[in-house]
């Protein structure tokens, strides 16, 4: 969700335990294809606040003959 140069998403873990995140800038452009997300900041109040968030490129990590997904 993104308000007001805030973007906001539910961050979940391998565990798929979740955590909001507020990040107070804009969306990356490939947030919803990206197959991965990154964070970085601090929790306050049950939040976590994003200092940056960074994504993977699909396209940048799938081979073209198998569709695998590297985790480099």
């Amino acid at each position: 969700r993104t308000s007001g140069g805030q973007f906001s998403f539910t961050l979940i873990d391998e565990g798929r335990n979740g955590l909001p995140v507020v990040y107070n800038g804009m969306k990356p452009g490939n947030f919803e294809s990206a197959p991965s997300a990154s964070v970085e900041g601090e929790v306050v109040e049950g939040k976590f606040i994003a200092a940056r968030v960074s994504t993977q490129c699909p396209s940048k990590y799938v081979t073209a003959d198998t569709n695998y997904v590297s985790d480099k």
